[in-house]
């Protein structure tokens, strides 16, 4: 995970399944507000625009219109053994259960 080590940050992902960094929870938006930054373009096709930016940007933490990037497939995949969940063709299911 980017800037895991950097803001000492830890996955975690309560009930209700959004993901937070725990106490680098702070860290991050911190480090968010001083080095992040924000603009935006107004276009007729904005779906269009973000596709493209996002297919030609790769950036590491959209999956959703990178799916045949490996990069990506990898970062779900891990998302989905997280969740303990997998693909099966287009559908999330849970992982059966190994017994012990």
């Amino acid at each position: 995970m980017l800037l895991a080590k950097e803001l000492a940050l830890s996955v975690e992902q309560p009930a209700e399944r959004e993901f937070q960094f725990g106490e680098g929870e702070q860290r991050l938006t911190d480090w968010i507000a001083e080095c992040g930054f924000f603009s935006y373009i107004i276009t007729p096709e904005p779906h269009a625009l973000e596709k493209f930016l996002i297919q030609s940007l790769a950036p590491p933490l959209n999956i959703t219109n990178r799916r045949t990037d490996d990069q990506a497939r990898q970062i779900q995949k891990r998302l989905l053994d997280f969740r303990g969940v997998e693909m099966r063709g287009q559908f999330v299911v849970p992982k059966p259960k190994i017994a012990a």
